[in-house]
């Protein structure tokens, strides 16, 4: 499958270096696809971004709510001698895992990427406009070389979207169905590799669920 313009920002200007032969009309319509592809990626990637970063939020402060709840029953001799000696394991667990996902979120800058991405789709719309504009207008080779340069510029000034983000792109754009073999398995392997990115903070988040759960039964009882 061509066009998998992750791998780095040559391969994502790849169409825009057309045959000699090629008409200007065609090489507007390369440029255009491929700022349009490209933009929505990176707006894919900037919600992924997003959506991590509320993910970790979420499982720091689950977690955390687990751990002071957990302390409070130990406090309390709420529970029997077996059930104290898995509520202490589940103590170490949480507590490691609000340490990790607070360093990640430190570290990770999700918010920073994320606006950073979008900032990069927008400037990439902006410009795919300007060549729609000369598309409908009679094309010329000068403009088109300095909206492509224009567009590598671009590139240059931010970083990559990863592949799943292009694969998730053209999963939801019905328009490239037609070019991409978009079938069912592609489909399903796109969820499965989404999947895998958010898996574990489903996980700790379930496990602190479960955790209070089994804190207010405690309580109950």
């Amino acid at each position: 499958m061509e066009d998998k313009q992750p791998k780095g920002n040559t391969n994502v200007t790849e169409a825009v270096v057309s045959a000699s032969d090629d008409s200007v009309e065609e090489k507007y319509r390369r440029l255009y696809e491929k700022m349009d592809k490209t933009a929505r990626s990176r707006f894919i990637a900037s919600r992924r971004f997003e959506l991590q970063e509320t993910l970790s939020l979420y499982t720091v402060v689950l977690m955390s709510c687990a751990v002071i709840g957990l302390t409070l029953l130990d406090g309390l001799e709420m529970l029997a001698p077996e059930a104290a000696k898995a509520s202490a394991f589940l103590q170490v667990f949480a507590a490691i895992g609000v340490l990790v996902y607070s360093v990640i979120l430190s570290k990770s800058d999700f918010a920073l990427h994320a606006y950073r991405h979008h900032e990069c789709g927008i400037a990439i719309n902006h410009l795919r406009n300007s060549v729609f504009k000369h598309m409908v207008d009679m094309p010329k080779a000068d403009k088109f070389n300095n909206l492509s340069d224009s567009y590598n510029t671009i590139l240059e000034r931010f970083e990559n979207h990863l592949n799943l983000d292009f694969e998730i792109m053209l999963v939801r754009s019905k328009h490239y169905h037609k070019f991409y073999d978009v079938g069912f398995c592609f489909k399903s392997w796109v969820c499965v590799k989404a999947f895998l990115v958010y898996w574990h903070y489903l996980f700790f988040m379930l496990l602190s669920v479960a955790g209070l759960a089994w804190i207010g039964l405690a309580f109950d009882g």
